[in-house]
Order: C-alpha cells, then structure tokens, then sequence
C-alpha cells in the first residue's frame, strides 16, 4: 500500500530539487528516465 504523505513529500522534494537545479544530479537523471522512456514508447511503435 502506497503512503500518499510520503509519496507527496517526495514529490515535493523533487520538485524543489528541479526548480533548484540541486544537486545538479537530479535534473540529469530526470531527464535521462525521461528520454528512456520515450526511446521505449518508440520502440513499441516499432
């Protein structure tokens, strides 16, 4: 069962760390998954 405080906080805290560019490491990695996932929507298609 998910904890929707925890998980709301951990939103939360992302986001921040988004808007903060820090560490920088976090934006990097967002947009890595980002882009996995859309090579792997692509990939579907195919």
């Amino acid at each position: 069962m998910v904890n929707n405080r925890l998980k709301e906080h951990i939103v939360e805290t992302v986001d921040n760390q988004l808007r903060d560019n820090e560490p920088k490491c976090v934006k990097d990695t967002f947009e890595k998954l980002i882009n996995l996932k859309v090579n792997i929507l692509q990939m579907m298609i195919l």
